[in-house]
């Protein structure tokens, strides 16, 4: 299982994948059905088979073969054969899986929108590397002692940037993560969007007078 060590000590990039996936369920409509799944080996390797919850087939797709579209966060669709008595997707999945490169502790949000269609939310499980560089930086400016404040948050902010893109320079546009830094004045706020609450607890306490927000381009 994927592991991950910083300042703050080992994390679970699965369990925190996981974490952040049902942060995503839950923001959404509870009108339409929605489930999780973790991505498993035979998921994403050889086999390329995708298991569906039983409830969730039982409750709301048909209870024979079928074409089940998947929708990704831009919209493309990609039909996959839904096989009824075993609960899960064949054909077409496998593309879905490679167009999205899909690995290992990845984790999907499905959400059935429309009938035999469902949207598709990809949590990946390496996220917190791209960023970890960033909040190591900000944990140790944290403990320095600034004799220019205001010079010294440009630097990091420029710092923190370089860092950031460096590590996702080699991903599709739409995983790209850009972190903005600005100072404030009166108080420390932190607003990170998908990241491990433990982490949050440790930053909160030290961070210096800046905000964090984190988003997808």
């Amino acid at each position: 299982m994927a592991m991950m060590q910083n300042l703050y000590g080992r994390f679970d990039l699965a369990s925190s994948a996981k974490y952040r996936a049902e942060e995503v369920q839950s923001r959404l409509s509870t009108k339409y059905p929605s489930f999780m799944k973790p991505m498993i080996r035979s998921n994403v390797t050889a086999g390329f088979w995708l298991s569906l919850p039983r409830f969730f087939c039982q409750l709301h797709l048909p209870r024979h073969d079928t074409t089940v579209t998947l929708v990704d966060e831009s919209q493309e669709e990609y039909k996959t054969k839904y096989l009824a008595e075993r609960n899960g997707l064949s054909g077409g999945w496998r593309g879905f899986s490679l167009a999205h490169n899909l690995v290992e502790g990845d984790v999907l949000v499905f959400q059935l929108f429309r009938f035999c269609k469902l949207k598709v939310y990809i949590v990946r499980a390496n996220y917190l590397a791209e960023v970890d560089a960033a909040l190591v930086l900000l944990h140790l400016d944290a403990h320095q002692k600034q004799a220019n404040p205001e010079q010294c948050t440009k630097c990091r902010i420029i710092e923190v940037r370089n860092k950031v893109e460096s590590s996702v320079k080699d991903f599709p546009h739409n995983e790209k993560r850009m972190i903005i830094l600005q100072k404030k004045t009166c108080y420390t706020n932190i607003v990170i969007q998908g990241i491990c609450s433990r982490i949050l607890t440790c930053l909160q306490k030290d961070l210096p007078t800046k905000i964090l927000a984190l988003w997808m381009l």
